[in-house]
């Protein structure tokens, strides 16, 4: 579970999910964490390097800002941020399990992220920590059926809608690390996605709409598959959904960009 607070928080830099998942998949049944620098950033998928401003500074400086703020507890005297040393640190319960606002990321979704290279051709400057932030802000917008829903489906479809630029501007990457991060999140089979068709206003100007997103599975709290689950079905009745809610006015619109 990934709080929305460090979803959102613009102010770090993009590793902070990736950081997270990190403590949150390798503490021990005690709640505590062994780790050094060098062992974060090779698992969160960068390479070595000591100098100045580049990964281990950068998770170093992520990591202290974690311990100052509560996220893990470890003792000052014994503590030692550098390269292949060794800390023992205990996390904090609150901070690592939530009731409410928080975006889930399996760990067999994880895993696919961490070797995403070997689903996707589209490799280049992209990372782990781009995906899983990527995909932990769609999660925590999705909307959802309550378990006890009695009502048609199709009127509560699961599913997250938004324009690029307003990702954009609530998790701090460029609209182009964001398309790319969903095309590859598709490749992973995590997610589908479709974008609305392009509309014009009542001054005849051409506008891009939202874009649907919808998991590709869905997990029962087992994390098992649910076999009735449909994401051809989601999209669909997501589509409804906002021309029924008026979320499209348009004059008229084009299936496809010329």
């Amino acid at each position: 579970m990934i709080p929305k607070e460090l979803i959102l928080d613009v102010t770090r830099n993009e590793k902070r999910i990736i950081l997270y998942s990190y403590f949150a998949s390798k503490r021990g049944l005690d709640n505590t964490i062994g780790f050094s620098c060098n062992s974060v950033v090779e698992w969160c998928g960068y390479k070595k390097n000591y100098n100045k401003d580049k990964s281990n500074d950068l998770f170093i400086a992520m990591i202290n800002q974690f311990i100052s703020e509560g996220y893990i507890l470890i003792d000052k005297d014994k503590i030692n941020i550098c390269r292949d040393y060794c800390n023992i640190a205990e996390l904090d319960e609150d901070k690592f399990t939530y009731d409410s606002q928080f975006a889930i990321v399996y760990l067999n979704e994880l895993e696919r992220i961490l070797g995403f290279k070997k689903y996707t051709k589209d490799v280049n400057r992209m990372s782990p920590a781009i995906l899983i932030l990527v995909l932990s802000y769609l999660r925590v917008n999705m909307l959802r059926r309550q378990e006890n829903y009695i009502g048609k489906e199709s009127d509560k479809p699961e599913f997250c809608y938004r324009m690029y630029i307003d990702i954009e501007k609530d998790i701090g990457l460029s609209n182009r690390y964001i398309s790319r991060a969903v095309n590859i999140l598709n490749d992973l089979d995590i997610i589908v996605s479709q974008e609305m068709v392009r509309y014009k206003d009542e001054n005849d100007n051409w506008h891009t709409d939202v874009t649907l997103f919808v998991n590709r599975y869905k997990y029962d709290k087992q994390g098992h598959k649910d076999k009735k689950y449909n994401f051809v079905d989601e999209l669909k009745w997501g589509i409804e959904y906002i021309k029924e809610k008026k979320y499209l006015k348009k004059k008229f619109s084009q299936d496809t960009e010329q």
